[in-house]
Formats: structure tokens, C-alpha cells, sequence
């Protein structure tokens, strides 16, 4: 792990601990075909991330719900709470083969065969206040793959003509499925699904989840 304050720690941000509210509530998701991506703990046996995290690019179909596990607590390869899924729900217009033109649909609930115990407490939901609200993205960017980081604050920049917030954090892989926190609550308003370049800068864009049918109602 770096340093704080070292070149890495300014790019990846800063490591948090996987087993203190609000982090607890951030799981991570791996597949037999995919590798890693971040989920969010919902309730006790339900699980947000994103939906290219479960589809398979060699076989061109979603994997198997039983291939998904879900770890909560990790760190270093230690972790607190495993389940694999027993069945997930993708957002219906979600077509991972036009992925960036269906990218509002790109969220999948996933259903835990076992119950998260209660010392991994689910995020608390909040809408979108608006332009300008300073945020925070987390999860488990592929460059420090072990541990959960989060990004330094950042703000919402615009909102796409489809509804995609569009925030100037600095994500990378891995941070797919991860949450879009409000600072000031620390709840999430909003699920990491992509990234865009514009005047060569990086800006990422999470579906709010005033956009997901089900089981939300901030």
C-alpha cells in the first residue's frame, strides 16, 4: 500500500476500512468470466452493481447467477461475509452489445442466497440535489485491487440528455457497480457504470437511482 500522500494515493485515493459504515455497505463482485467489479449492499440480502460486470464477452451471455460471489469486509484477501447469488435482475433495456447506447440501463440487482449480517450495514439512499453537489466515488479500482479506495471530493458537472450524472471524479476499472456518495449524508444517490473523455479530461457517469424501478423510492 502507498504511502499517504505518495503519487498513487493522489491518482487512486485514499484506502478506507472495509469494515466501518459507510464502507461496510460496499461489497466486491466476482465472476467466473468477468474478474472484479464493486457492488452496493441495499438491504440484507440484496446487492446493486453493475450489468456488464455479469455478462461474458468469450460466451456473449450473462454468467450464471451461482458463478457470482459476493464478499463483504474485504481486505488483503480476508473478508467477513460471502454469498454467492441466487439469481440477479438486469435492467431491462440493457443490450451489453450496443453497451454505450443503453448505458442507463446498466445496473443489475442481485439476489444473496445468504443474509448479510448486521454488521455490514446497507447504504442509506438520497436523490440527486442537483448541479454542482460535491461527491464521492469508491470501490475497488483495479490498481489497488485488495482494498477499497475512495476518490477525493468531487462535484456533478452536468446531467445527460438520458439522465446520466456526470461528475469530474477519477475512476478507473474495478469501480465499476461502485456507489456515487453525497459528502454530506454519505448516502449514495447514484451507480457507477462508465467513464468519458472530453477536452481531455476524465469524467464519470453513474445512473441515479431515482432511475432504477426497484426497490428504490428515495
Amino acid at each position: 500500500m502507498s504511502s499517504p500522500g505518495s503519487g498513487q494515493e493522489a491518482i487512486f485515493g485514499s484506502s478506507v476500512d472495509a469494515n466501518e459504515p459507510p464502507w461496510s455497505g460496499i461489497a466486491m463482485v466476482t465472476n467466473s468470466a468477468h474478474g472484479r467489479c464493486t457492488g452496493v449492499l441495499i438491504n440484507a440480502t440484496t446487492v446493486l452493481t453493475a450489468a456488464h460486470c455479469l455478462y461474458s464477452r468469450r460466451t456473449s451471455r450473462y454468467v450464471r447467477p451461482q458463478s457470482v460471489n459476493v464478499l463483504l469486509g474485504y481486505d488483503r484477501g480476508s473478508y467477513g461475509f460471502h454469498s454467492v447469488t441466487k439469481s440477479f435482475h438486469v435492467g431491462t433495456d440493457y443490450d451489453p452489445k450496443r453497451s454505450a447506447h443503453t448505458v442507463m440501463s446498466d445496473w443489475a440487482m442481485l439476489t444473496l442466497e445468504k443474509s448479510a449480517p448486521s454488521a455490514y450495514r446497507p447504504f442509506a439512499v438520497a436523490p440527486v440535489s442537483g448541479i454542482g453537489q460535491t461527491v464521492l466515488a469508491a470501490g475497488f479500482a483495479q490498481e489497488r485491487s485488495e482494498i477499497i479506495t475512495r476518490t477525493p471530493a468531487c462535484v456533478i458537472k452536468e446531467r445527460a440528455e438520458n439522465g446520466l450524472i456526470v461528475s469530474d471524479c477519477r475512476v478507473s476499472q474495478g469501480l465499476s457497480g461502485g456507489p456515487l456518495i453525497d459528502v454530506a449524508s454519505h448516502s449514495i444517490i447514484a451507480v457507477q457504470v462508465a467513464s468519458t473523455e472530453k477536452n481531455e479530461r476524465l469524467y464519470t457517469l453513474s445512473i441515479p437511482l431515482t432511475r432504477i424501478p426497484w426497490p428504490f423510492d428515495p
